[in-house]
């Protein structure tokens, strides 16, 4: 299910209290938080990603340039 890929960029982020809490959850039960994130941002785009689209491509047909 996991495949190794090179992990070469990486991107910073602010947690509130919560989120920290959720995490270190996820760390006693070990499930790695790096992957169980990426999973998730993943999952989310390929879920969201038609919908965006379609939204991005009605608003650009919506664009009146008289020129």
């Amino acid at each position: 299910m996991y495949v190794q890929m090179k992990l070469t960029n990486s991107y910073r982020i602010r947690l509130s209290d919560e989120d920290l809490v959720l995490l270190n959850e996820l760390k006693k039960r070990r499930i790695k938080p790096t992957t169980f994130i990426r999973n998730a941002i993943r999952e989310k785009i390929s879920k969201d990603l038609p919908k965006i689209i379609e939204s991005e491509s009605e608003r650009k047909s919506k664009e009146y340039c008289p020129f």
